[in-house]
């Protein structure tokens, strides 16, 4: 999983702060610094949490960051990050 550096997404009020409510694909790539491609497997997969408006797909600000704390902590269970 990469990790976003600048853009840490740790609170949901950073994140409304940047992008509003609501995330498009392209802000969650930039947030986390992946492909178009990722951020649409993982919605369309139904492991990002996400809803598609007009076509598109948008993501709750408090779904993202939820969503992004058990990536973390799963990721730090795989590897015995403390």
């Amino acid at each position: 999983m990469t990790h976003a550096t600048s853009n840490n997404p740790t609170t949901t009020n950073s994140i409304r702060e940047r992008y509003g409510e609501y995330l498009t694909v392209f802000e969650i790539c930039d947030i986390l610094k992946v492909s178009r491609g990722r951020v649409d497997r993982l919605l369309k997969s139904g492991a990002l949490p996400g809803a598609k408006v007009g076509g598109q797909y948008r993501v709750a600000a408090d779904d993202f960051v939820i969503w992004w704390a058990k990536q973390v902590r799963n990721s730090r269970r795989k590897y015995h990050f403390s």
